[in-house]
């Protein structure tokens, strides 16, 4: 994957359009090229995992894939009780965020539903926004890769710690099959009318989420009660492959 020079990025943009981004992501500190290097050190106190209720960790199709491997849960489990299925608010396609669990609503305390004593229990099969804080990656229409340090807080200030490229933070967060998967689905993302779309009622926008994060197991209605058992139990990326082709299919039939 190539990591793209941040000046291509900007260049794009002009004055009023990088000002609108800086302050809808105020967190943003630098855009970094390929060459560049940051600080960072974990602390292991958990903190970026507690109180996210406003800030939540939006989950990837690929994401939900993993943590329902290491979880053992349905779809649907998945959705009740590790995750929360809503529409995003501009382009209204489905979307899922990892559930928080609340310790005490009146102070505004929560924390992760996977965290247990500071420790992350879904850890080797970690969201791809945990593996790669305190850095965020966006994506143009051309498919390419920018990426940004973002401001933190709490135990692990940017700035201190070990220095890191860009290249070697991704390859130790394992972030590459992560990349692959999503950069996927952007592109099927890409093909969808949202005229069209947004036109639709609300109930088959999430038809469209039940097919992406297998809710309700949608693809076991295609394929058979049979057949789906057998590629979910599998421990490859069949059921994610599968899935892939057949939200294909439903923005070639309804969404183009």
């Amino acid at each position: 994957m190539k990591i793209s020079d941040p000046q291509q990025f900007l260049n794009k943009l002009d004055k009023d359009d990088w000002q609108k981004i800086q302050s809808q992501f105020a967190r943003i500190d630098r855009l970094l090229g390929p060459g560049d290097k940051f600080k960072f050190g974990c602390e292991k106190r958990g903190d970026c995992c507690r109180d996210r209720h406003d800030n939540p960790i939006l989950l990837s199709v690929y994401d939900v894939f993993r943590l329902r491997q290491h979880l053992k849960v349905s779809g649907r489990e998945f959705a009740e009780k590790y995750g929360k299925p809503l529409l995003g608010a501009h382009s209204q396609l489905p979307l899922m965020i990892l559930r928080n669990e609340w310790l005490d609503k009146n102070s505004g305390q929560s924390r992760c539903i996977n965290l247990r004593d500071n420790m992350c229990g879904v850890y080797e099969n970690r969201p791809l926004v945990c593996r790669l804080y305190p850095v965020g990656r966006a994506l143009d229409q051309e498919m390419n890769s920018y990426f940004m340090l973002t401001k933190t807080d709490g135990c692990c200030p940017t700035g201190c710690g070990q220095e890191h490229t860009i290249e070697e933070w991704l390859k130790s967060a394992e972030a590459e099959p992560f990349f692959e998967w999503n950069d996927k689905f952007h592109k099927l993302y890409m093909q969808i009318n949202f005229k069209k779309y947004k036109e639709l009622d609300e109930n088959y926008k999430f038809v469209f989420g039940d097919i992406l994060y297998d809710i309700g197991s949608p693809l076991e209605q295609i394929v058979g009660k049979q057949k789906y058992e057998q590629i979910s139990k599998l421990e490859d990326e069949s059921l994610l492959k599968a899935t892939h082709t057949l939200a294909n299919q439903y923005v070639e039939m309804f969404l183009k």
